[in-house]
């Protein structure tokens, strides 16, 4: 893949602009299962999350961390970069895919590169980007992106099997990939003339399915080996009762996935999409595009909520849930790419498709340099926050010689004046849960956590630290 230079000049600038749009995460981050690996440690967050969930490579990453003793950071920060590789080479492999369908000039293969680029680089990725477990998320959107050129394109069963297997042990979370994936190649792939669904095309969906199936099972038998665990994810099998819940909050859910993106904007450009393609369609009478165009959107919503339908315990407002909805703008735009001239053509419609593309890719990317920037925002403010509760122990042991051993901590986020609204947005999943795990990584300070009683919210009336006895009380604003 990187033995023409096209292909490496490719593959450098999407390196450069990934590193650029998380260079606030690639200096080191907190993320909120930060504490939960501190307070397990790596072999027993291995265990309650990694193993318990089928994500057997993440595993035995963790057990290996746990091995050598190596710092959570830099661990964070190797696995990050690790994870911006393989994505970026994801990207690489999915715009050569797309190409094959197409001669273009150099224009248009800006046009395409922007659209695969925000294909896998889209602001959902913000959430995968938080963890150590941005590797297996990464991998697994490019295995299951192989799975889908093996069902579709080169309809190799075998292969299928094994990509969505292997997908499937590194991060079950990115399988709405697969589906509009393979959805989208079979909609560039296949004319009308085509039987879409001949023996080899069948036999390749069955071997994803059976791998699919394998990684439940998989998934089941971990449940009942590991046994009890604080990890709450776990397989629903009242799916009608989990489609009904899904439903019912369907908009809810869409909706305030979309967060990390200027509110509403991002279903506003999908809107507009349709609405420019459709007139395309209406004009050079293709309005089988605009159908095509309309059951890639619906895809990408439905693949979204699959897993909504078999898991508990997922938090659902989250990149990692609905990924697909991400790439959904890509895909449409994709599709027409290929089988349109939108962009080899002249006029009104030619200059409003490019402004849309080109504006999306602008705002993506600020959108998740800006949200990169207030969550590390958020990290300096805890290590700020952290410091000065040692300070005081520090200065409070030194004038009582009484040893402060336990920590109260009250999480205030009632909105308040003259507070960044938006920073607070931004950052309140950060902010709402200062714990004394926070406290013991930016400053080795080992404190045990006790429960805030009501009575103690006095103690923190003027100063929003006080020692008293053996105890530091904290209100967290």
């Amino acid at each position: 893949m990187l033995k023409s230079k096209e292909n490496k000049i490719v593959l450098l600038i999407i390196i450069i602009a990934a590193c650029l749009m998380y260079v606030n995460f690639l200096s080191g981050y907190y993320s909120i299962d930060t504490d939960k690996i501190i307070n397990l440690g790596y072999d027993g967050y291995a265990i309650n999350y990694s193993f318990y969930d089928g994500r057997i490579l993440m595993g035995v990453i963790l057990i290996f961390a746990n091995i050598i003793h190596i710092n959570l950071k830099i661990f964070y920060i190797i696995l990050l970069v690790i994870s911006i590789l393989v994505s970026s080479i994801t990207v690489l492999k999915l715009y050569n895919i797309i190409k094959k369908y197409k001669d273009t000039n150099l224009k248009q293969k800006i046009i395409l590169l922007i659209l695969v680029f925000c294909y896998i680089f889209n602001f959902m990725t913000i959430n995968n980007m938080e963890y150590v477990e941005s590797i297996v998320i990464a991998f697994s959107a490019f295995l299951y992106i192989l799975a889908a050129e093996n069902i579709v394109i080169k309809k190799e069963p075998k292969k299928a099997f094994l990509y969505t297997f292997l997908a499937g042990i590194c991060y079950q979370g990115t399988i709405n990939m697969l589906f509009l994936t393979t959805v989208l190649f079979m909609l560039l792939e296949y004319k009308k003339e085509d039987k879409v669904f001949n023996k080899t095309t069948i036999s390749c969906v069955v071997c994803s399915v059976g791998a699919i199936i394998c990684n439940v099972i998989l998934k089941m038998a971990m449940e009942m080996f590991i046994g009890n665990t604080i990890q709450p994810q776990r397989i629903s099998l009242d799916i009608l009762e989990n489609v009904n819940d899904m439903f019912k909050n369907i908009v809810y859910l869409i909706v305030g996935s979309l967060s990390l993106f200027p509110k509403y904007l991002y279903l506003t450009f999908n809107i507009l999409s349709l609405i420019i393609i459709y007139v395309y369609s209406v004009k050079n009478k293709k309005i089988s595009i605009w159908y095509n165009a309309i059951f890639l959107f619906a895809i990408s919503i439905i693949s979204s909520l699959v897993l909504l339908i078999t898991f508990t315990g997922i938090q659902t407002l989250n990149g990692r849930v609905f990924g697909s909805i991400g790439a959904s703008f890509s895909a449409i735009w994709l599709y027409v790419y290929v089988k349109t001239n939108i962009f080899g053509s002249k006029g009104p419609i030619k200059a409003i498709s490019l402004l849309i593309v080109i504006s999306f890719l602008l705002i993506n990317c600020y959108s998740i340099f800006q949200a990169t920037t207030m969550f590390k925002k958020a990290n300096e403010c805890d290590e700020k926050l952290a410091k000065e509760i040692v300070q005081k122990i520090k200065t409070y042991e030194e004038q009582t010689g009484q040893e402060v051993k336990y920590i109260e901590i009250k999480n205030d986020i009632i909105p308040r004046k003259n507070v960044d609204y938006k920073f607070l947005f931004k950052s309140m999943i950060l902010t709402a849960r200062f714990n004394e795990q926070i406290v013991k990584i930016y400053t080795d300070v080992d404190l045990e956590r006790k429960y805030f009683e009501e009575e103690d919210i006095e103690k923190v009336k003027y100063d929003t630290i006080v020692c008293s006895g053996d105890t530091v009380y904290v209100l967290v604003k």
